[in-house]
């Protein structure tokens, strides 16, 4: 009845819904129309972005300033204008909103881990040229980058560089120019004290400021670089500024970027926002992924509505399996639907693989699980990840700890220690460090193939040896880096093997008068009236107080003649010859090698030597025989001063046996105790021993020390010299090669002979130890042996040239290590007119010690009759040290240096010597070039070394150049492996 109090209905109309947003660039242009704008448009844009600059321009020109550059034209391109447009709608976002993406926990581990992962294994300071810094430099540099936090700002630099897309490190220095960093960057400026660290500066805080050239003239060096950044007001130059730029852009781009690179957070903020609402999906789904279907009488449910809501909201709360559903048995039906996750794991990880794709950054890495959805193992993406920290470490972080390490030297190093001329750069260390099944792995490998090339013959042992020792990760590193053996001690510059014959200067010749043909005549021989020369007494007042005794042999008198040694250096003659001798009027002879008393150590026999006994053969302190003995004249006062020396162990005297032989040939064998009980009775008979035999086991005893030394050397019972500070194995090798020469010097000799002819060179004759041969690391194990044996072999080879009637030439030849002696000699045959396939007997040395000199150069005047040639090899020693690095063993720097000098001193000191004796003749060649480079010298061309202190440091410094250089080559003329290798071994 009041219905006309109501007001009528209005009907409404239906709302219309919402446009849903998209929230990914690839659907913005079909969101809202008024979204969509012309791509000219933005072209337009992009182009106002750009710098304007004055100058002058034809009249016809409408730039008004503007760079011009083609644009896209819409109408002629058949690229799809939604495509263009969605890749030209992509543009900076701004610094502010990077940091803020930033804080995502993806993308600030995406920007931090490159920083973390390059800088984790750490770096060594080294120079640019190869020198070795001081320990004192490298020490003051690495504490001012602890005091200055490099490591930090190394990571700082790289992260909030890939945050912002431009990171500024600046390095702070108090000046007292008011201008200094306006002007360009000059490290003259630096004063003591005045840098105080690196401050890094965020993109939001600077401005760029170009000038007209680097604004307007694509040609020049710094083409849309910033002359100036303004921070805090203030102009800096773009010197003093150390500037990473993550994908930078092109110059179009640049002014829209602000000059800097593209943010990784505006790369990688879409593809993390997809990738974490994915992750959020996951339990979305986990919790609703049962879908319940009610079927039930649906008019009775909108006929009371609230009855039917209140009973699903009942039915809600029994839905988890901890309740009970209810439901009516005729009316309702119950359904559920199960949606499938079973992919989603896969779904979810490929997102987050595409995040680490794009940072770079191996999925493994970044979120810790590893690749689902495209198979892959992820090694790939770990080589590919190390490339990125290599380019990381070259490009962007040696730049920036370069220029913080020279204001360091400049500002701290150079005011502590002194001038110092070095650039110094960043050596990093490897990012990988392998598994020690990985380690063993690569051993096994490299073990096997250097095997193959052994045996193939493409390597030797030493070479693998010397692999092995400079490998960090072989595990027998530092196990002895292998030099080349130290000169023989006979013709060591430094004396290291006699130390008294550095006392040269105290040699008179004129107490050693010579005979008419030259030889040391009575005034050197062992008469009852005349002291001997080459006993222990008269040598002492050769020897400095201050100096031990010499350990070597020392010269055999020529004055007297025997025909009998002593019983116990008969043995040894007999076990070296091997045969029954017959006698000589010089010696003893078997076949063709002949022994005499000169190839025995520290001995002189006399013709009274009827018995020999130890004691009356007293030992210097060194360990050496003396001259005491049933020989020794009455003059001599030879004492037993070394009773205390314990004779090696005694084995039964009827082992010991003698061969004696009468002048017609016959011989006899009798035991030892025998003869010595009825010797007058042999002796009337003509019968004199000539040979003895000595058991394995007596050689054996006899080889243990009966003398030793402080330095680990010693003397045994045979008067072998050992070396010291020899391994057990070493030493072993060692008495081995000595038991071989007891036993086998006439087969040793003639092996040497077959090989190298009349050359005499300690160093061949270790080639005669297979040891030796098969690894040329155990030069030290054979060294005493093989020196022992090549004065045998001299000593043979002047008498046998004596007796044959030969009197052309002996060659010497002299000069340093490396200075190509060897084809020197060539070039000397000819000076001196010999024919060039002769084989003139030569002794190879360096001739560096005045009185080993004129020893060595007497016996070979007094053992034969021809005259003397000294071919001296005059190299520079940069030459010497190049040829001594391409080796392939590398001498000291030191042992070069000294050899050269002990050598360029001595040849005119020899000169000088022999000027009145026409036997003796000096030939200079000089080498000047590799390969060499041979010409006829003079004694005057002979460099003279007055600096050796000023000559050392030219050396040192000619070698780091030759290796940075990369000059070394090898026969091949191919550049050498390890040439950094090879100059620490010479620089010891």
């Amino acid at each position: 009845m009041l219905n006309w109090f109501r007001k009528p209905k209005v009907k409404k109309e239906p709302k219309e819904p919402m446009a849903r947003t998209s929230l990914f660039s690839t659907h913005v242009e079909y969101d809202k129309p008024e979204r969509r704008f012309d791509l000219a448009e933005r072209i337009l844009n992009l182009k106002k972005h750009q710098p304007i600059f004055t100058g002058e321009y034809a009249q016809d020109d409408s730039s008004d300033g503007f760079p011009q550059f083609k644009a896209y034209n819409t109408l002629t391109n058949t690229v799809s204008e939604a495509v263009v447009g969605w890749y030209a709608s992509q543009g900076f976002i701004g610094s502010q909103l990077c940091g803020i993406i930033a804080q995502n926990w993806l993308v600030n581990k995406a920007c931090a881990m490159p920083a973390d992962d390059a800088i984790r294994k750490g770096y060594n300071i080294v120079s640019v040229d190869g020198d070795e810094l001081e320990p004192e430099v490298i020490k003051i540099m690495k504490r001012h980058d602890r005091s200055m936090g490099l490591e930090k700002n190394m990571r700082e630099f790289i992260r909030k560089g890939r945050i912002f897309g431009i990171r500024i490190a600046m390095f702070k220095v108090m000046s007292t120019d008011p201008d200094y960093y306006e002007k360009p960057f000059n490290i003259d400026g630096i004063t003591a004290g005045s840098y105080k660290g690196i401050v890094q500066v965020d993109p939001y805080w600077t401005a760029p400021m170009l000038d007209g050239a680097s604004a307007s003239q694509p040609d020049t060096l710094h083409f849309y670089e910033p002359t100036w950044w303004i921070i805090n007001g203030k102009k800096i130059h773009r010197s003093h500024l150390i500037i990473f730029r993550h994908a930078e852009p092109v110059d179009v781009l640049k002014p829209t970027y602000l000059y800097g690179g593209v943010p990784l957070t505006q790369q990688i903020m879409e593809r993390v926002y997809a990738s974490e609402r994915t992750a959020n999906e996951a339990p979305q789904l986990a919790m609703t992924k049962r879908t319940t279907v009610w079927l039930t009488d649906m008019e009775a449910v909108m006929s009371n509505s609230n009855a039917a809501i209140e009973r699903l909201q009942q039915w809600a709360q029994y839905r988890d399996n901890f309740g009970v559903k209810l439901g009516d048995k005729e009316g309702d039906e119950f359904s559920q639907f199960d949606t499938s996750l079973a992919d989603m794991d896969a779904l979810i990880m490929t997102q987050y693989q595409l995040v680490a794709a794009i940072a770079g950054v191996p999925a493994t890495k970044l979120i810790g699980t590893s690749p689902k959805g495209f198979g892959a193992s992820g090694d790939y993406e770990e080589a590919s990840y190390h490339e990125l920290l290599e380019s990381i470490q070259t490009h962007d972080l040696t730049p920036l700890a370069e220029r913080h390490h020279a204001l360091v030297m400049k500002s701290y190093v150079i005011p502590k220690v002194g001038a110092i001329d070095v650039e110094t750069t960043l050596n990093w260390l490897p990012l990988d460090t392998p598994t020690a099944q990985e380690l063993a792995a690569t051993n096994l490998t490299k073990a096997q193939t250097s095997a193959s090339l052994i045996q193939s013959g493409v390597l030797s042992s030493e070479d693998e040896r010397q692999r092995i020792a400079t490998d960090k990760q072989s595990g027998y590193n530092e196990l002895g880096t292998l030099q080349e053996p130290e000169p023989d001690p006979e013709d060591d510059p430094e004396g290291g093997g006699n130390p008294f014959d550095k006392a040269e200067d105290s040699f008179n010749e004129s107490d050693h008068p010579r005979s008419d043909n030259g030889q040391f005549g009575s005034g050197g021989g062992s008469t009852k009236s005349e002291e001997d020369p080459f006993s222990p007494e008269s040598w002492e007042k050769f020897r400095p107080k201050d100096i031990p005794k010499p350990s070597e042999e020392k010269p055999v008198a020529k004055t007297e003649t025997t025909n009998e040694l002593p019983p116990h250096l008969q043995e040894l003659v007999n076990k070296i010859n091997g045969n029954p001798t017959v006698k000589s009027s010089s010696g003893y002879k078997s076949g063709v090698t002949t022994v005499s008393e000169v190839n025995v150590p520290g001995f002189s026999p006399t013709k009274d030597s009827v018995e020999w006994k130890e004691d009356k053969h007293p030992r210097a302190d060194n360990g050496q025989f003396g001259s005491g003995g049933g020989g020794a004249s009455k003059s001599s006062k030879s004492s037993n001063k070394h009773n205390d020396i314990e004779p090696y162990e005694k084995t039964n005297e009827k082992q010991l046996t003698i061969t004696l032989t009468n002048k017609s040939g016959k011989e006899i064998v009798v035991t030892k105790s025998s003869y010595e009980k009825e010797k007058a009775s042999y002796n009337e008979k003509g019968f004199e021993p000539t040979q003895s035999t000595m058991s394995p086991d007596q050689i054996k005893q006899a080889l243990k020390p009966a003398k030793t030394f402080p330095n680990g050397g010693y003397i045994d019972h045979h008067g072998f010299e050992h070396s010291p500070n020899l391994s057990e194995a070493h030493r072993a090798i060692e008495n081995n090669f000595y038991t071989d020469i007891l036993l086998n010097t006439p087969k040793l000799v003639a092996d040497y002979k077959t090989t190298y002819g009349n050359n005499i060179d300690p160093d061949l004759v270790k080639e005669l130890d297979p040891n030796f041969k098969k690894d040329k690391s155990l030069a030290a194990a054979v060294h005493e042996p093989s020196s022992y044996l090549s004065k045998v072999i001299w000593a043979e080879s002047l008498k046998a040239k004596k007796e044959a009637g030969d009197n052309s030439p002996v060659l010497f030849t002299a000069g340093g290590s490396g200075s190509g002696k060897s084809e020197a000699k060539h070039l000397a045959k000819a000076l001196i007119d010999i024919k060039e396939d002769a084989d003139p007997l030569t002794f190879d040395s360096v001739l560096g010690d005045y009185k080993k000199s004129v020893l060595k150069i007497n016996e070979a005047l007094d053992g034969q009759n021809g005259p003397i040639d000294i071919v001296y090899t005059n190299a520079p020693l940069e030459l010497a040290i190049k040829l001594n690095l391409q080796r392939p063993r590398t001498v000291k720097i030191d042992t070069v240096i000294n050899a050269h000098i002990a050598a360029s001193e001595n040849i005119h000191k020899l000169a000088e010597h022999y000027k009145n004796d026409k036997r003796v003749n000096i030939v200079v060649v000089n080498n000047t070039g590799d390969p060499p480079d041979l010409a006829k010298g003079e004694l005057s061309d002979v460099f003279n070394y007055a600096n050796r202190e000023a000559v050392k440091t030219r050396i040192v410094d000619h070698a780091k150049k030759l290796v940075a250089g990369n000059k070394l080559q090898d026969k091949q003329g191919n550049p050498l492996k390890d040439q950094g290798k090879k100059l620490k071994m010479l620089l010891g």
